[in-house]
């Protein structure tokens, strides 16, 4: 996985994931429609909690970056 959390940085990890999924979709890594990864597999490979990550991706669906869909 390309995602890191440095548990050493002043920000919160929630925040480090949140820049990084951002930056990608800025950057068109994840083309319009494409899947994010799951919230269940981000978390584990990070080694951080599921609400960390639902915090991150709770982020990028209020900025308008994402769509939610539930259970897909």
């Amino acid at each position: 996985m390309k995602y890191r959390i440095d548990r050493r940085a002043p920000e919160s990890a929630y925040l480090q994931l949140y820049k990084q999924l951002r930056q990608d979709l800025a950057e068109g890594v994840y083309p319009t429609g494409a899947r994010l990864p799951s919230k269940r597999q981000l978390a584990s490979e990070l080694g951080v909690s599921l609400i960390t990550v639902e915090h991150a991706l709770a982020l990028l669906v209020d900025e308008g970056y994402v769509e939610a869909r539930e259970r897909s």
